[in-house]
């Protein structure tokens, strides 16, 4: 009898053991990846780069600001689906008021990725409203060449990861802006806290 009952805890025991660690695997083949999706997200749309492309997004729809200021950039722009943002596109009817100067002193304020001092080279992109579609970006949107296709590609700009995991996660937008918006602006600000570097993602529709 007491050899049959040890045999019966060691049973007992086997089946208690494997429960408990099918029960661990499955919490931490759940919970784990939603951890590190909130981590990599916490950077997305943040409250200091929506106020940073906020003011961007003011300039860009401001009568003073030209989008496209060479030939060439209108066919960019429907080629790869963006522009990038710069001061220089600036047209000053009245070069007192220093639009420009303040274009690029906002630029270097909001420690926006890749400025020069000329508020050049920003990783500031001018998209349509319309970045992707529901046929994974295989066709063309319905104004050309979606800006999500040119950054799964890296077509033209070389694009690092955590920029593509970025747009991939925005939506399409293929449905028309509630404010009739035509474009989208999408910046990456670099961050220096306690010597700690990171950058965050933004975007914001433009009229």
């Amino acid at each position: 009898m007491k050899k049959n009952q040890k045999g019966f805890v060691l049973a007992e025991t086997l089946v208690v053991t494997v429960f408990v660690m099918y029960i661990f695997t499955l919490i931490y083949s759940n919970f784990y990846p939603l951890i590190g999706e909130y981590e990599k997200r916490e950077d997305y749309d943040t409250v200091d780069g929506k106020y940073a492309v906020f003011w961007i997004k003011n300039i860009i729809e401001a009568s003073s600001y030209k989008l496209y200021p060479e030939t060439t950039d209108e066919e960019h722009f429907n080629t790869y689906g963006y522009v990038r943002f710069s001061c220089s596109n600036i047209t000053e009817a009245n070069p007192e008021e220093g639009l420009q100067s303040q274009c690029k002193r906002l630029v270097k304020e909001m420690s926006i990725n890749g400025c020069n001092n000329s508020g050049e080279n920003c990783d500031i992109f001018i998209t349509k409203y319309q970045i992707g579609n529901s046929k994974n970006d295989d066709a063309s949107c319905s104004e050309g060449v979606c800006f999500k296709k040119t950054v799964r590609t890296n077509a033209e700009d070389q694009f690092d990861a955590n920029f593509q995991d970025y747009v991939e996660y925005l939506p399409n937008y293929e449905k028309p802006s509630t404010t009739e918006a035509r474009y989208r602006v999408i910046a990456i600000i670099h961050h220096e806290r306690k010597g700690l570097e990171n950058t965050s993602y933004t975007t914001m529709e433009v009229r």
